[in-house]
């Protein structure tokens, strides 16, 4: 289940500087990263990284996945990390981590299923949770 919704910008639908009626825009990057990290799962651990300028270019999520470390970059669908953000990534895929550039919880999903494939039981997900999952 991605975060392939359709929201709008304001309660009323119409922009409050032109007055117009708002156009239908794709998800926040906040709301996608929210969804990332509702992923319940006794195997993957995730952090949203602060924003700042001590930490441009690093990963939005790290995290660790069945003892291999995590560095997703979220973006919005059709867009892509600046060059920096990049880099960054490659560096952490250069010293063995996952690291990719997502835009749903969905595929979040496909990259830790594709990379549990051969390496035993597969693990659950879900997008909801419980008390007990804290």
């Amino acid at each position: 289940m991605g975060c392939d919704c359709v929201i709008r910008g304001s309660k009323t639908g119409v922009s409050k500087t032109t007055g117009q009626p708002e156009r239908a825009t794709t998800a926040r990057e906040s709301t996608i990263v929210r969804s990332i990290l509702a992923l319940r799962s006794p195997d993957l651990v995730l952090v949203k990284v602060p924003a700042g300028p001590r930490l441009r270019g690093c990963p939005d999520l790290i995290g660790c996945w069945r003892g291999h470390a995590l560095a997703l970059e979220v973006k919005r669908p059709g867009q892509q990390p600046t060059a920096l953000q990049a880099a960054t990534l490659a560096a952490w895929a250069r010293a063995g981590a996952i690291a990719a550039v997502v835009h749903s919880a969905a595929e979040v999903r496909e990259i830790l299923n594709r990379g549990s494939a051969g390496s035993g039981p597969r693990t659950g997900f879900s997008s909801t949770h419980s008390p007990n999952d804290y």
